[in-house]
């Protein structure tokens, strides 16, 4: 999938910036703000570096980055992420206890 944003520019992979907002939802942050104080902790980070394959992730990335990703993509875009990253998580059984 191509990135829309400005490529000098870019410390986060597309897949950290969708994982993000998916545990945003997934663990009842309401808002962006709420979850930029609650997930820079080491488990998050470490929860992010596993679904997104990005071991190098040092931090979480700001909300405000989120928001200007997911402004820059296509509601067809991410109909195709969301499809991508469940096949990934199958493909790597990611779910398996």
């Amino acid at each position: 999938m191509e990135d829309p944003r400005n490529q000098s520019y870019i410390t986060y992979t597309q897949a950290d910036l969708a994982y993000m907002g998916i545990l945003k939802n997934i663990c009842g942050q309401y808002s962006m703000r709420e979850m930029d104080e609650s997930f820079n902790d080491e488990n998050c980070i470490a929860t992010l570096q596993i679904l997104s394959g990005n071991r190098s992730l040092e931090e979480m990335p700001h909300y405000d980055t989120l928001n200007y990703y997911l402004e820059k993509l296509s509601p067809e875009c991410l109909s195709e992420l969301r499809k991508k990253m469940v096949k990934s998580l199958i493909k790597g059984k990611q779910f398996n206890i």
